[in-house]
């Protein structure tokens, strides 16, 4: 009789074990932000996910239960006074711009008639640091800066021994929504930057 029940109790863990594995695919399959990524990677700090087309690796947070997908809406658009003026993009998330509505509109109309400058307002949902510097990029040859509204995340970049006496050290890095152009590179790819080559000055300014 005990010997049924152990073999019982090791079916139904069998099983279930199975059903959990299946299930927390087909929640990641369905999630519209990775349905096309694949799962092949897990460990205590990051969940890394591979593109079938790209092999690109995108890495979350074990404690985030479901990755949002990114998202992104233009809610203002203020054309400059004359067209050597540049644009001025602001960036917030939908929840401040709901609740701060009339006090960021006022301000963006400021901006517009006080500087000529042209005003681009987007509201982002979801985002990483990549995601965000990309949306910056869509409008690098237009804007001459940006404003984050809000917390909207970090890019962090780290140091072995820092002025080679310090020892390890990590901070963000305002600069990598900055230089536009340069090269960020993750060696370890343990989510921090650790090398930044190429044309590493910044092509904008972050307020």
């Amino acid at each position: 009789m005990k010997r049924f029940i152990l073999i019982f109790l090791c079916v139904v863990s069998a099983y279930l074990e199975t059903w959990c594995s299946n299930t927390s695919e087909q929640q990641i399959n369905n999630n519209d932000d990775i349905e096309n990524f694949q799962l092949f990677h897990l460990d205590d700090s990051l969940l890394r996910i591979v593109s079938p087309e790209s092999y690109d690796r995108l890495r979350l947070k074990r404690d985030i239960k479901y990755h949002r997908a990114f998202s992104h809406t233009q809610q203002l658009h203020y054309t400059p006074n004359n067209s050597t003026t540049p644009y001025y993009l602001i960036i917030t998330t939908p929840a401040l711009y709901d609740s701060l509505y009339t006090e960021i509109v006022t301000y963006a109309e400021d901006v517009h008639a006080i500087y000529g400058y042209g005003v681009y307002l987007e509201t982002v949902s979801g985002q990483n640091p990549e995601q965000l510097k990309s949306l910056i990029i869509n409008y690098q040859n237009n804007i001459c800066g940006v404003l984050f509204i809000g917390d909207l995340g970090e890019a962090l970049y780290e140091i072995d021994n820092d002025y080679g006496e310090y020892g390890y050290k990590n901070w963000p890095c305002d600069l990598f929504f900055t230089d536009l152009d340069g090269q960020w590179i993750d060696s370890d790819m343990n989510g921090i930057y650790d090398s930044h080559t190429g044309n590493v000055a910044p092509e904008i300014f972050l307020v």
